[in-house]
């Protein structure tokens, strides 16, 4: 073989698929990350005006399932669990 004489391979060779960057697991916020707390409290409490108490919770279950899509992170969703439930019970309010 002559220097710099390049072998040509026997198949073609097929490019490999980009691979999708590891994404670090991204920690559960507790600080205040709402722009507007008081509307939002305001446009929960009006899609609650007038329910009743299944209907009530039926929202609060669909409103927890679409969220949980946004985060879309299994970790932060368990760490966001554990947090409600170690919350003192009968707590009326969070402060």
């Amino acid at each position: 073989m002559k220097p710099m004489e390049r072998i040509q391979p026997k198949q073609p060779i097929e490019p490999l698929e980009p691979i999708e960057p590891i994404k670090a697991p991204m920690p559960m916020n507790t600080e205040p990350n709402l722009a507007d707390p008081d509307g939002f409290y305001e446009l929960l409490l009006d899609a609650h005006r007038g329910l009743s108490e299944a209907q009530s919770a039926q929202l609060n279950a669909r409103l927890v399932l679409l969220l949980a899509n946004q985060v879309g992170d299994a970790q932060v969703l368990a760490q966001c669990v554990r947090a409600a439930a170690a919350l003192p019970r009968g707590a009326e309010a969070v402060r």
